[in-house]
């Protein structure tokens, strides 16, 4: 069989396309399956596409082969083999890389804890040995989030006939907790830190999310395009995906939970923004100066500022998320609504924000506390 009669360009759609000719079930015809978009390998060479479009035939033929059940059901079908035909489908359907590898972290933490078992032996034991497996390297929380991939698994396992009975996995119960916001003392010392180290980008990054609440992610991919000036004079960013930027995990970067919109800019942002002395080179909100990213990875963006914190005893904090978390506690302790801090935060459900006033009220607590203790002191004695 050829190279062309086994895939092919589907330009319409913008994607490559597998033919399996010996796989329908009728003679003469051939099941078709998306294999790649056709941007995911544009830059490859003309001879590296053709053995990597080779190897997801091959990997998608495996797949379909699983799918149609050739394999009798009184045979052993280990459970590795199933897991790798789900990930292809996840990849065929156009998931993330990032999820993906996540998907794939989690089955893995499965096959530790229980071994390449065959597909219709799951035993109730397995269970436990998951849960036990987990807890000893990781917290509750995500141990429940590995479960709920395990599960999503599993219920795709069903859909497809691999398993008749439905397998659900118990996630440990989690207490959601407030995330835990920097004070405006500790904001105030890492700026202080941060103009005394000369670090322009560190301290656009820590200035744009005390004034927004933008999310890091957002800060990292933020062009200086987004800005856009209104007909009243006010700025705004316009947070958006971007195509063409390139994530460590080779995705385009995406605005969380799909969440693309506009941003007001306060006065003491833009303030900043017409002090800035930039190039007229720059592309970006974080740049060098010559048009390329200050950091190209988003994960050394943030071990950078978890560095800094831990120099200057702020610890226990997720850094970047904490500026964004003061902006959204702040704003809810003056008595914003919580409807208009979740559309400013951009949050997805209305429980996530809620979150946040309990981590105000924490804050609060700690301050009746405190004044408490002002309060003169008498001597127990008569």
């Amino acid at each position: 069989m050829s190279v062309r009669e086994e895939f092919y360009q589907n330009e319409q759609k913008g994607v490559w396309q597998g033919r399996f000719h010996d796989l329908h079930p009728e003679p003469d015809k051939f099941l078709i399956r998306k294999l790649a978009t056709i941007d995911e390998l544009a830059h490859l060479s003309p001879k590296k596409r053709r053995s990597v479009l080779r190897e997801l035939w091959l990997a998608k033929k495996e797949s379909i082969l699983l799918e149609q059940k050739n394999v009798s059901k009184k045979e052993t079908v280990y459970i590795k083999i199933v897991i790798q035909a789900w990930l292809d489908t996840l990849k065929a359907k156009g998931a993330s890389n990032r999820t993906i590898k996540e998907y794939a972290r989690s089955m893995n933490y499965y096959l530790d804890a229980v071994g390449n078992h065959d597909i219709h032996g799951f035993h109730q034991t397995y269970e436990i040995r998951v849960l036990q497996h987990l807890s000893q390297k990781i917290t509750d929380a995500t141990v429940a989030k590995h479960i709920h991939c395990i599960n999503r698994f599993w219920s795709w396992a069903k859909k497809k006939k691999y398993v008749d009975d439905e397998i659900i996995l118990e996630p440990p119960i989690v207490t959601e907790t407030p995330p835990r916001p920097f004070t405006k003392d500790d904001l105030l010392i890492l700026e202080k830190e941060i103009r005394r180290l000369g670090h322009k980008n560190a301290l656009r990054t820590i200035v744009l999310m005390r004034e927004t609440g933008m999310r890091a992610g957002e800060v990292w991919a933020m062009r200086l395009k987004w800005l856009i000036k209104d007909n009243a004079g006010d700025l705004w960013i316009h947070i958006q995906d971007d195509q063409k930027l390139i994530n460590e995990y080779g995705d385009k970067y995406r605005v969380k939970g799909r969440h693309e919109g506009f941003v007001p800019c306060s006065d003491a942002l833009m303030e900043f923004i017409a002090k800035d002395e930039r190039n007229p080179d720059e592309v970006w909100w974080l740049d060098r100066g010559n048009g390329i990213q200050h950091w190209t990875r988003h994960d050394a963006f943030s071990r950078y500022f978890g560095r800094l914190c831990n120099k200057l005893g702020l610890e226990g904090h997720k850094p970047l998320h904490s500026i964004r978390a003061y902006v959204i506690t702040e704003l809810l302790g003056v008595d914003q609504s919580i409807d208009t801090v979740r559309d400013l935060a951009r949050h997805s459900k209305f429980d996530t924000t809620l979150l946040y006033r309990n981590a105000l009220n924490n804050k609060i607590a700690q301050k009746k506390k405190r004044a408490v203790n002002f309060l003169p002191k008498f001597n127990d004695e008569p």
